[in-house]
């Protein structure tokens, strides 16, 4: 997956489910499938990685939250997106993962800006750079706020 090649990973994790269903399996068939362009069986197999994955493994289950949401996001169905997003929220809150919620809360300005609500989009931009603050993750709170800089004051000094 890492390297681009989703057909063969595709392929690799349909012979593994084929002996024993795992839920970071099904994570990574979904991922292949929803860059393939199958997004039913995409949304399908994430269901099953969420069902399968197990309540202490919270570092495994905030990705898949969040790779469903980017689906969902894709698709248009940006409340479902949103629902999941704020599900990754509790979870990165809950096991310390500060650099994972801020990214969470970009995509979630993003895809909200995307709809015309940029007082939110705002909001979820300062969110995702005061966690960055936090940690000290410079380079990544440069680019939270240029991507909020652009979007809500270049506009206006056009």
């Amino acid at each position: 997956m890492n390297n681009s090649r989703f057909v063969e990973a595709l392929d690799l994790c349909e012979q593994v489910l084929a002996v024993f269903q795992d839920y970071r399996i099904l994570g990574t068939i979904a991922r292949a499938e929803e860059v393939l362009g199958f997004v039913q069986e995409a949304v399908t197999h994430y269901q099953q990685a969420l069902e399968l994955c197990p309540e202490e493994e919270l570092q495994e289950k905030a990705p898949i939250l969040n790779n469903m949401a980017l689906l969902f996001a894709d698709k248009g169905d940006i409340p479902r997106a949103i629902a999941l997003w704020e599900q990754s929220l509790e979870i990165k809150e809950q096991i310390g993962d500060v650099k994972g919620k801020a990214a969470t809360l970009a995509n979630m300005a993003y895809v909200v800006g995307k709809t015309g609500d940029k007082a939110r989009q705002l909001e979820l931009n300062l969110q995702a750079a005061l966690a960055l603050a936090q940690v000290r993750a410079y380079g990544d709170l440069v680019r939270v706020t240029m991507g909020c800089w652009v979007t809500h004051f270049l506009p206006t000094a056009i």
